[in-house]
């Protein structure tokens, strides 16, 4: 396919290619909108801020409930669980003095835990870098609060208890994270476009696949100039004659005419 039927192809199907461009556009439109328990909200560009904490082990020596209370929270993997549930959430929300729901603290808080040892990285988002280094220290501090209650409420004294210690306090982030909203939208737009074409030309070779093969055709070479026909050859076919200045011979008298 030359670029002459490629052109051709893009100007048959061009309203093809422009739907499907528009549907690309409207799907990344709609993805930087959120459905909550506010109703439909746009996705803001948001700053994510970490924090690095080192969960101390406790030295299990009492009862059996200490024992299990202590089996229970050291495990790494049980912190992330927790980091990421609403209680921790609402804790956070109503440290921030409600600027931010509790909804969005948990759907953009997250932990890591690093295997064979007690690190765990805590990373939180906000609108802005300041935000986003408070959210995360409200997360901390209330992974503290709630680890410290539970204890309470379970009776653990003294060194048996699981404290947490912070390695490397959040700091200010300097770029937000993830692509502006106006990148989003292009790159909906560039796939939507990408995608119409290979539709357009798929269509083409399904159409053209489809179509009945059109009749073959004889033609016969001018007698001008024709090349002999059969083995022998035989004289090309001498145009008619017309009646405007042809010379008729009028026959003699007294010939005989048979």
């Amino acid at each position: 396919m030359n670029l002459g039927e490629v052109i051709r192809v893009l100007a048959r199907r061009w309203l093809l290619i422009v739907g499907c461009t528009l549907i690309g556009l409207l799907i990344s439109g709609l993805l930087l909108y959120k459905v909550g328990s506010g109703g439909i909200t746009p996705r803001k560009v948001g700053y994510k801020s970490s924090a690095t904490i080192l969960l101390d082990q406790p030295k299990v020596a009492g009862t059996a409930a200490t024992a299990a209370m202590g089996r229970l929270l050291v495990l790494p993997t049980t912190y992330v669980e927790i980091i990421q549930s609403d209680e921790i959430a609402q804790r956070a929300s109503e440290k921030l003095n409600g600027v931010y729901s509790a909804e969005d603290i948990r759907d953009c808080t997250s932990g890591e835990s690093t295997i064979g040892t007690q690190v765990m990285t805590i990373s939180s988002c906000g609108d802005n870098p300041t935000d986003a280094q408070a959210v995360t220290n409200a997360v901390v501090d209330s992974l503290k609060d709630w680890l410290n209650q539970r204890q309470d409420d379970a009776g653990v004294l003294g060194a048996n208890r699981l404290a947490i210690s912070v390695l490397s306090a959040p700091q200010v982030p300097k770029s937000p994270s993830g692509f502006p909203p106006m990148i989003w939208v292009m790159v909906g737009g560039v796939l939507g476009f990408m995608v119409g074409i290979l539709i357009a030309f798929g269509v083409e070779s399904v159409q053209e696949a489809a179509a009945p093969a059109a009749p073959a055709v004889a033609t016969l070479p001018a007698n001008r100039g024709a090349a002999p026909i059969g083995a022998g050859g035989a004289a090309p076919i001498a145009p008619a004659a017309t009646a405007q200045g042809a010379r008729l011979r009028r026959p003699r008298r007294g010939a005989r005419t048979y």
